[in-house]
């Protein structure tokens, strides 16, 4: 079985655009399509221990598995589909990019990410 046919969802990768800042001087930021398409494999994490996240990691929730690809902590996730059926809409904030080897060298990237509600950058003093 090949890695590749281990990636069943597809997601979307976005990156801040620019950034504003309200009438209190706090930042808002816009958000473009970065990576769309993008094959990977998605799903939340029970909470505790993880054998794929070390005990150094930030558990939040969600791991995202994906082939190496431009992607950095920062950016959002979003549209995680299966089959071309919504499986979750996000968005999720790459809080942590790790670089998984195989023997032969890099092979893929796994993604820690962090659940944040649609508004989480349009009113910081919300």
């Amino acid at each position: 079985m090949s890695y590749d046919s281990l990636l069943l969802h597809r997601c979307k990768v976005r990156r801040s655009s620019s950034v504003f800042s309200n009438e209190l001087g706090h930042p808002i930021l816009t958000w473009a399509d970065h990576l769309t398409g993008v094959h990977c494999r998605y799903y939340p994490v029970q909470g505790g221990e993880n054998e794929t996240v070390q005990l150094t990691d930030v558990l939040s929730g969600y791991l995202l598995h994906v082939r190496r690809i431009d992607v950095h902590e920062g950016d959002r996730i979003e549209s995680i589909t299966l089959g071309g059926t919504l499986m979750d809409a996000g968005p999720f904030d790459v809080e942590l990019v790790k670089h998984r080897a195989d023997s032969v060298g890099g092979h893929h990237l796994e993604l820690v990410l962090k659940r944040v509600g649609p508004t989480a950058y349009l009113d910081p003093t919300a």
